[in-house]
């Protein structure tokens, strides 16, 4: 089974390239233990989406720790690689939907995808592999409550889940600012605080090729009126786009480990402690 790693963002908020930044006890980076434990899941190959000029970099951290087991390969996010015409003004890729469609043609069946700035817990690509072989033609996804994914330093981006009685995925709220005391400050309700035990996406999901063609149909819409500042095509209004259609059916898996990442310069000294304190495991 393929994994694929969501490294092409621009770090913006954090001011530097964070899914390169050192955190464990050897210097590891956040997404080279979601690699490690992608393995162990029996993941065999991983994909690497990122920025363009950004590929030695990531080569380059990987050869000096390989992971035994697992082929490492770089795509590159190029911001003209798109289901449809460009839109004039853009200068950098277009989110992390965008992302996950430079992987279209290198993925060879079902497949795992994750964030390289966030850490997601040593049993989480083993949950994922599980939920997805219940068969069907479901996705699948890792929930993560609110209240363990906000900083201290500033607002964070969060697709809130509203689920079915029987645990799928009914939709995904999109709230581009949430504070670190669950205050909406950007998106649907502003000032409304939201549940600690909401669970939300951290772009941990388990897919088949059948969510390229959804996504296709997300991007060309979405591309059709983007705002060429501001606009971004987030994975996970994609996947709400085609559960509310009909086209898709999502298993949400509570997560049972914590979760940490870096949005804000200040969450780095967080995260290494993290890491420090669990003996380089994060967990």
């Amino acid at each position: 089974m393929d994994v694929v790693i969501l490294a092409g963002g621009d770090g913006r908020r954090f001011g530097g390239v964070k899914q390169l930044e050192p955190v464990g006890p050897h210097g590891e980076a956040l997404f080279e233990f979601t690699l490690r434990d992608a393995q162990r899941a029996g993941c065999d190959r991983a994909v690497l989406v990122v920025a363009p000029g950004r590929e030695v970099e990531f080569a380059a951290l990987l050869a000096a720790r390989p992971i035994e087991g697992l082929t490492v390969s770089c795509v590159t996010q190029r911001i003209e690689d798109l289901p449809g015409p460009a839109v004039a003004g853009r200068t950098r890729p277009w989110g992390t939907g965008h992302a996950l469609w430079a992987a279209r043609d290198v993925v060879s069946g079902p497949f795992l995808l994750f964030n390289a700035d966030d850490s997601y817990g040593p049993s989480a690509p083993a949950a994922l592999v599980g939920a997805l072989a219940g068969g069907g033609n479901a996705f699948a996804m890792l929930g993560y409550r609110l209240d363990g994914t906000l900083s201290s330093a500033g607002t964070v981006s969060r697709a809130v889940c509203d689920l079915h009685a029987d645990g799928c995925l009914r939709g995904l709220v999109e709230y581009p600012a949430i504070a670190g005391d669950r205050t909406v400050v950007d998106g649907p309700e502003p000032g409304r605080v939201l549940p600690a035990d909401a669970l939300v996406s951290m772009n941990a999901w388990a897919f088949t090729p059948a969510v390229f063609p959804l996504l296709e149909r997300t991007l060309t819409s979405f591309l059709a009126a983007a705002d060429p500042e501001r606009g971004e095509c987030y994975l996970p209004a994609a996947v709400d786009a085609a559960v509310r259609r009909g086209d898709a059916m999502v298993r949400v898996v509570p997560a049972a480990d914590r979760w940490c990442g870096l949005t804000w310069p200040e969450d780095l000294a967080v995260v290494r402690r993290r890491f420090a304190a669990d003996d380089g495991e994060a967990r």
